[in-house]
């Protein structure tokens, strides 16, 4: 059973694909919550890793409400090296999310060939042993990237990113074929539990509706199991 912590947040997502990148930017800037950019945008890349039977993937799809996602996140360039690697840990309870981070040493991910194992990764870092244990026999299952902005509320409550240019590949095949995706657009929305009885205020601005949008299950279906 998972226990809460103060550090758990909510994650509110939703998917856009009625509207141009310019045009959600001005419903993003009109919002009530006075969002405004914190950070240059960026290119996100991931590596996912899942068991053997992609149990992840199925707690997900089957609405789990403890479940787990386990990736490795760096920004900048897909393929090369990869100089500020970073383990992330993903645990979910219900609508709560915390994320934990931990530092890899470089690598690099050459373009035609495969990901390497998460026990690859992990080797020499400075992670838990108990982390390690849990998580080195995993496998990697899918690759992703994306343009990412980001937004913070007057208030410094409520954060909001805004991903496009989705690419998703899969990380054991020698070619790595690549599915595009350039028409979705995903909002999220993160905030702590204490400010969660506001958020409708920010959310009944928006003419979209919150969906359980997983980049991991899309990328999953548009790859291993196509």
């Amino acid at each position: 059973m998972l226990t809460p912590t103060r550090n758990w947040r909510y994650e509110r997502k939703f998917l856009v694909q009625d509207l141009t990148e310019a045009k959600l930017n001005q419903v993003i800037k009109l919002n009530r919550a006075g969002f405004t950019d914190i950070y240059a945008p960026r290119f996100v890349n991931n590596i996912y890793f899942d068991t053997q039977d992609l149990g992840f993937y199925e707690d997900n799809v089957g609405g789990k409400a403890e479940r787990l996602k386990v990736r490795i996140r760096w920004y900048g360039d897909l393929f090369g090296s990869i100089l500020d690697p970073v383990l992330e840990i993903k645990i979910k309870q219900g609508g709560l999310g915390i994320k934990e981070s931990y530092r890899l040493n470089p690598t690099e991910l050459t373009q035609g060939d495969r990901a390497k194992t998460l026990q690859h990764y992990l080797k020499d870092s400075v992670i838990p042993k108990v982390r390690t244990s849990q998580v080195r026999d995993l496998l990697p299952t899918l690759i992703n990237r994306y343009h990412r902005q980001y937004f913070l509320s007057l208030d410094s409550r409520y954060r909001l990113t805004l991903d496009t240019a989705l690419i998703y590949l899969d990380p054991i095949a020698k070619s790595l074929p690549t599915f595009r995706d350039d028409y979705s657009k995903i909002l999220e929305l993160k905030y702590s539990q204490d400010a969660d009885k506001d958020a409708d205020t920010i959310t009944k601005t928006f003419s979209f509706e919150v969906t359980k949008n997983s980049k991991y299950v899309s990328g999953i279906q548009q790859t291993v199991r196509r």
